[in-house]
């Protein structure tokens, strides 16, 4: 029996909760400081008399970095293991979010948050790898999901500390508060193996062996057979261009649109609505606590997820949400007065953020395991690069007085919906393995 058979074989233990929890530490990391960045940057437009220009650089310097990020954690994890970066980036995390607490001005927040980006980049295609390599194929869009759900617990901090904490303390301490739990985020990671698929591929069959049986000693049940015969011989690293070869590139390109399209979408709604809501009369205050409650829609979407994507699988659970997701968007340009604002944008809040945690499992399960983290990598490079461009684009709507937040909201609709087209047009990958579904 082979390992990668042994590992899926093996009912969800503790062990498996653990990993989901440090990995969703990740996603909590980067949701916060992605969801307070809105908020500073509302707090900080008339405090630094900034331009709204000036606010969208300092929000695409740090995509700019994520971008980067992304794309060479993704690509070392392939090279050197996933396990070095799990470890290394929260510390590089903490070490931003200090400097990040020590700006004086625009350009050095700017540049500052371009380090922390640069810092984050790698929780997503790193934890994204991990998780998926050692779940359990028949589990693993669930687990997939529960851990983009994640995200969700850390928008609801981002608000709560923008509510409750900017307020009182000013706004280096949301940068302040981070630091520690990423250090301790980093210690607690040093326990967590490196993956057995990725071990097989470089020939450590002895360390992959020796975990697998740790596991299966956990769970009670006997070990499979001791003559690891794994079918594959050792393979060099991969390089980056090989996402977009060996007839993956119409695939691969598939991705980047739907990571750009439904990447666009969520950072612009969480970098300018608080500051939409101010513009359409509401006192900032105010605005915080809206942003909040629509926030707090996007716990429910993850649980439906969790509950129907190994039912209904990837495509048609990433179709339907985005689908719904970007109708609720539409519907939302063209709401008005509080009940409609908060109703229209907690419905796309739950669909959006549904979409997102099947799109975690969707995407990373589309490439084999050799060069999974360098392609999910791309692919969340590919969402960072419309990240990158969202705040100056939103910006650019919303100074435009016969634009504004119609237009904005119209224009994250439309997207959505190229979204959807994307997911229906791709084949489906849940409940089966990943050597099943893919070659070395």
């Amino acid at each position: 029996m082979k390992l990668a058979e042994r590992l899926d074989r093996l009912p969800l233990l503790p062990f498996h909760w653990k990993l989901l929890v440090l990995c969703g530490a990740g996603w909590i990391l980067d949701a916060v400081d992605t969801g307070l960045v809105g908020f500073v940057v509302a707090d900080l437009l008339p405090r630094w008399g900034m331009s709204k220009t000036a606010a969208g650089l300092i929000i695409s310097s740090g995509m700019c970095g994520l971008f980067i990020g992304s794309v060479l954690a993704g690509w070392l994890a392939d090279r050197l293991g996933r396990r070095p970066l799990f470890i290394a980036t929260p510390l590089l995390f903490a070490a931003a979010s200090l400097l990040c607490a020590s700006a004086w001005g625009p350009a050095s927040l700017a540049v500052f948050r371009f380090l922390l980006g640069l810092a984050l980049g790698g929780e997503f295609p790193v934890g994204a790898a991990l998780m998926t390599e050692y779940a359990p194929a028949r589990a693993r869009g669930r687990l997939m999901v529960l851990l983009d759900s994640f995200w969700a617990y850390g928008s609801v901090l981002a608000a709560l500390s923008a509510s409750f904490l900017l307020p009182r303390f000013g706004w280096r301490a949301t940068f302040l508060i981070n630091a520690a739990p990423a250090i301790a985020v980093a210690i607690s990671r040093v326990s967590v193996p490196e993956s057995v698929r990725y071990l097989v591929l470089r020939g450590k069959t002895g360390a992959a062996t020796a975990t697998v049986a740790a596991l299966e000693r956990r769970a009670g049940i006997g070990a499979g057979s001791q003559a690891v015969d794994e079918g594959i011989e050792v393979l060099p690293a991969p390089r980056l261009i090989e996402v977009l070869q060996h007839g993956a590139a119409l695939n691969t390109l598939r991705l980047w649109v739907i990571w750009f399209s439904m990447t666009f979408v969520y950072v612009g709604l969480s970098s300018w609505l608080p500051a939409m809501l101010v513009d359409a009369g509401f006192e900032l205050s105010r605005s915080f606590r809206l942003v909040l409650l629509i926030t707090l829609a996007q716990i429910p979407g993850y649980l439906t997820a969790a509950l129907v994507v190994e039912r209904w699988g990837r495509r048609w659970s990433l179709g339907v949400f985005t689908l719904g997701a970007g109708v609720c968007s539409l519907l939302f340009a063209r709401a008005a007065g509080v009940g409609g604002i908060l109703w229209w944008g907690s419905w796309m809040a739950y669909f959006n953020m549904a979409a997102w945690g099947v799109l975690f499992a969707y995407t990373a399960e589309q490439f084999a395991t050799r060069r999974r983290a360098t392609g999910t990598g791309s692919c969340i490079a590919m969402g960072r690069f419309g990240g990158m461009v969202t705040p100056l684009a939103t910006a650019a709507l919303l100074e435009d007085p016969a634009a504004g937040r119609t237009a904005a909201l119209g224009l994250f609709g439309l997207l959505l919906l190229v979204a959807c087209l994307g997911a229906w047009l791709g084949r489906e990958t849940g409940g089966q393995s990943l050597e099943t579904l893919h070659a070395p």
